[in-house]
């Protein structure tokens, strides 16, 4: 897989953000689909590769995909007659920060197109955005409500390993944006979550992300953040797909 000049681990969507800390959401409607994909298996799920299969208006499909940080790639494989899977379509999706914004590169069965999915997210700067970390809400210790935030991602690659990494993305990025408390939310955290909407084959995820920070008794320094995700199928945040719950440790850093 070809390594591009700057990438990002997971970051596989255009993540569009809007926040109590302020960032705009750009909105996307959609409706009900008059068909979705039923009887999902998971076939292999390990060592980034996932292959499962599913039927889709009256098909037998099967997929193989491969992710390796930026890059994920797949195979589309549909049964024939004959109770045999051919080869449908073969998608490789790179991406990268550029001085435009946040750009994807998909190549399908050799035709490439380049799209520029936000001109507002750029690479990353690997410090915190504050110097201290913000003190218990309220005074006290133990956990504290201290943010909720909002935001969408488009599937530029629908597939489920495409979905995936949308949300991971999209989940990590809501997670650090009150303060860059050095989260990575993996892809494997939301698998059901990209399940349910792979299923139901929305093109577009909305996301509330409440998290909350663990204070030791007698620290103003935070070490836990536990955060609450719940995913929605429509940009007013109604008609919610899936939920879940993750803790991590809080990485200080910064300067």
């Amino acid at each position: 897989m070809r390594k591009l000049r700057k990438s990002v681990a997971v970051l596989l969507s255009t993540i569009m953000l809007t926040s109590m800390v302020g960032f705009n959401v750009i909105a996307q409607e959609q409706g009900a689909k008059a068909t979705g994909k039923e009887n999902l298996e998971i076939i292999a799920d390990e060592n980034g590769k996932l292959e499962y299969t599913y039927m889709e208006e009256g098909k037998q499909y099967k997929v193989v995909e491969y992710t390796e940080n930026e890059t994920v790639e797949s195979y589309v494989y549909v049964m024939n007659s004959s109770g045999e899977y051919v080869l449908q379509s073969h998608l490789n999706t790179y991406f990268e920060y550029t001085e435009d914004g946040f750009v994807a590169r998909r190549v399908e069965n050799g035709k490439e197109t380049v799209v520029t999915l936000s001109e507002d997210v750029f690479e990353p700067s690997g410090v915190s955005t504050r110097s201290t970390p913000p003190p218990p809400p309220g005074g006290g210790y133990g956990w504290k409500k201290v943010f909720t935030t909002k935001g969408s991602t488009k599937f530029i690659n629908a597939t489920l390993a495409g979905i995936r990494q949308a949300l991971s993305s999209l989940a990590t990025a809501l997670a650090n944006k009150y303060w860059n408390a050095g989260v990575a939310i993996g892809a494997g955290v939301l698998s059901a979550m990209a399940n349910a909407y792979y299923i139901r084959d929305l093109d577009y995820a909305y996301m509330v992300q409440v998290g909350y920070y663990y204070y030791p008794t007698g620290k103003v320094v935070p070490t836990k953040i536990r955060r609450y995700t719940y995913g929605y199928a429509k940009s007013n945040y109604t008609d919610l797909v899936d939920s879940t719950v993750s803790e991590s440790e809080i990485v200080l850093g910064g300067n």
